[in-house]
């Protein structure tokens, strides 16, 4: 992620600077600069971004595939198939 894209991002999540400062462990001000492009994150600031937004992206393709589910019961039933099989090979 590039970090001017770091405000849409965070627009998009549905929280405002002091939630997503809070989310990082920095200060809103601290925040701030760096979507206004005054200041660039640290390496281990910007692998919590990171991890922020793949974790947001997994949410969102996890809301994608039950909305597919919802709307088809032969994509459900594959997709229940598949979880059994996972679950299986996990476990033996």
């Amino acid at each position: 992620m590039e970090f001017p894209d770091l405000a849409a991002f965070r627009e998009a999540s549905g929280l405002t600077q002091a939630d997503l400062a809070e989310r990082l462990g920095i200060s809103q001000g601290h925040l701030s600069k760096i979507e206004a492009g005054r200041h660039r994150p640290g390496i281990h600031l910007r692998e919590r971004l990171r991890r922020l937004t793949e974790a947001d992206s997994d949410v969102a393709r996890i809301d994608e595939i039950q909305a597919a589910a919802d709307r088809s019961p032969e994509f459900r039933a594959l997709l229940a198939a598949a979880l059994r099989l996972m679950h299986r090979n996990a476990n033996a």
